[in-house]
């Protein structure tokens, strides 16, 4: 994953990230962990990360999906997000929209903490 392909998607119709997100989401001390996921289907990409037990006070999720994917499947994938993150957490998401069928996910963990 380069980080400038997270910051620059190629369509206007995008949700697009910036340096201030990163700011933000690097603002918390603790370590961090980046990760990306491809998949066919979203429940395939849930699995792969359903024992992430983080708790990080800071994500970025940047969505690689197809013009015609559903929305509901972002937000089945932002509430387990929502659900093993900091209650406090900056949580800010951006999306890339393509002509693959296949759903790739850049995630980034930040501050957190080791017990």
């Amino acid at each position: 994953m380069k980080l400038s392909e997270i910051l620059n998607p190629p369509n206007e119709n995008d949700i697009n990230l910036d340096i201030n997100d990163f700011d933000t989401v690097f603002s918390h001390e603790g370590f961090a962990y980046i990760k990306t996921l491809k998949c066919k289907q979203m429940n395939e990409c849930l699995e792969k990360i359903k024992n992430f037990k983080f708790n990080p006070k800071g994500v970025i999720v940047k969505f690689k999906i197809n013009d015609d994917f559903p929305i509901i499947e972002i937000e089945k994938f932002m509430e387990f997000i929502y659900k093993i993150s900091d209650e406090d957490a900056d949580i800010i998401f951006g999306s890339e929209t393509g002509e693959s069928e296949e759903i790739e996910i850049n995630l980034i963990f930040t501050g957190i903490e080791i017990k």
